[in-house]
């Protein structure tokens, strides 16, 4: 009887074959599905690389400081066309995101929005067909002045990720790709002429005045890469480094001039310009939060 009790009491206490089985089976938790669903924010150091300006209209009009303007009567030329370089200077990023994680992978929605001074560079101005503007005598003087105050950037994207986890610390890399709100503000020009002589001008040396102030903006697509780590300093909180490069298509807008002498035929007379693309690159300390688990 002794031995029989503790053989029922040992059955008892062992777990029965397909419990042990079910136990054995138990996945392992993925450490990539910690968070299914977060929000993200990211500020750092921007920087953005220079670009080219094209810009050109369809002014027919022989100018004062011209070498055609000698001639009786000037002649009309086919149009100009104007060469910038332009250069950025570095300033502050914010990007803000929500992402869903599915092991390891992540997709997240993000925007990126970005501020830069710029430095707009002379090169050359040109007839329209690509023969060359010759000076005048030197008897009438332009003040010319151009210049850009800023870009402004607003990436709307969707980049994928690929976590590596390593220890608490998870490294990662992503792409993406998405739409590019590119505003070029306050773009200026202004053209006054004047003369070192006593000869009088019909029409006046004034009415070849001409002066611009325009915002330009153009809607293009980006493309975007990700490198990044970061480390846990919560339940439901992790703070790294990310360092993203984007590059944005070229630029095209058309804007008025506020005075022209081709008012005097077309009103609505405007020019176009061309910047090239760009890119940029965001060095950014990321928080990010868990939503949902």
């Amino acid at each position: 009887m002794i031995v029989a009790s503790c053989a029922l009491g040992l059955a008892c206490a062992l777990p029965y074959p397909a419990q042990a089985q079910e136990r054995e089976q138990e996945p392992e938790p993925e450490q990539g599905r910690e968070w299914e669903q977060y929000v993200s924010i990211g500020l750092g150091h921007a920087a953005k690389s220079g670009m080219d300006q094209v810009g050109s209209n369809l002014d027919t009009i022989c100018y004062p400081t011209d070498a055609c303007f000698a001639m009786e009567p000037p002649p009309a030329v086919p149009g100009y066309r104007w060469r910038y370089g332009i250069d950025a200077d570095s300033d502050s990023g914010i990007e803000i995101g929500y992402g869903y994680a599915m092991g390891a992978w992540r997709v997240e929605l993000a925007g990126m929005h970005t501020v830069h001074d710029l430095d707009q560079i002379f090169r050359s101005i040109e007839y329209l067909d690509g023969s060359a503007r010759l000076p005048g005598d030197g008897t009438v003087l332009a003040d010319v002045e151009t210049s850009i105050d800023s870009v402004r950037t607003y990436i709307l994207s969707v980049s994928g990720y690929r976590d590596w986890p390593m220890g608490a610390l998870t490294a990662y890399v992503g792409v993406g790709a998405g739409i590019a709100d590119v505003e070029l503000r306050g773009v200026r020009f202004s053209a006054a002429y004047g003369t070192n002589s006593t000869r009088a001008y019909d029409p006046p040396l004034s009415f070849y005045d001409g002066t611009q102030d325009a915002d330009l903006s153009d809607t293009v697509s980006a493309v975007l890469l990700h490198l990044g780590a970061d480390y846990p300093i919560g339940e439901r909180t992790r703070l790294g480094a990310k360092l993203t490069y984007s590059r944005v298509d070229e630029i095209a807008d058309t804007s008025r001039y506020a005075v022209h002498p081709m008012h005097a035929r077309d009103p609505d007379f405007t020019n176009e310009n061309t910047f090239g693309s760009a890119s940029g690159w965001q060095l950014s300390l990321v928080v990010k939060f868990a939503v949902r688990r």
